[in-house]
């Protein structure tokens, strides 16, 4: 039993089995195009859908922590009813339109796609 344990422990750390590393606004966008289609039951890809949805979860509370503890104003305001999964298609529908976040870091990209289409009043 316990060498079967250690096959499958070695398995998974010699295959790229942990999500992918988002580092560019592009990245970002494959990831969460993936994502949309993995929702739409257009794509079993998974493995990048998790990529996006993780990655946009801890920005999420990150910017959320960052503006509580610090008594700055928010990166951006969510409208009533906004899910992860509109998360997801703002993300998408901004990265697409603005190609000049291909490039900048994932995070930039992500502040930017949803403080364009989420503004605070």
């Amino acid at each position: 039993m316990r060498t079967i344990l250690i096959a499958i422990l070695v398995y998974f750390m010699s295959h790229d089995v942990y999500a992918l590393g988002l580092n560019t606004g592009a990245d970002v966008l494959s990831a969460c195009q993936t994502a949309e289609d993995f929702l739409e039951g257009k794509s079993n890809d998974i493995r990048n859908s998790e990529a996006c949805v993780h990655f946009l979860m801890g920005f999420d509370s990150g910017q959320s922590v960052i503006a509580l503890t610090r008594g700055q104003a928010q990166l951006y305001c969510k409208p009533k009813g906004a899910n992860l999964g509109s998360m997801v298609t703002t993300v998408v529908t901004a990265l697409k339109e603005d190609k000049t976040y291909h490039t900048a870091p994932a995070g930039v990209a992500a502040w930017k796609a949803l403080s364009i289409t989420w503004p605070c009043n």
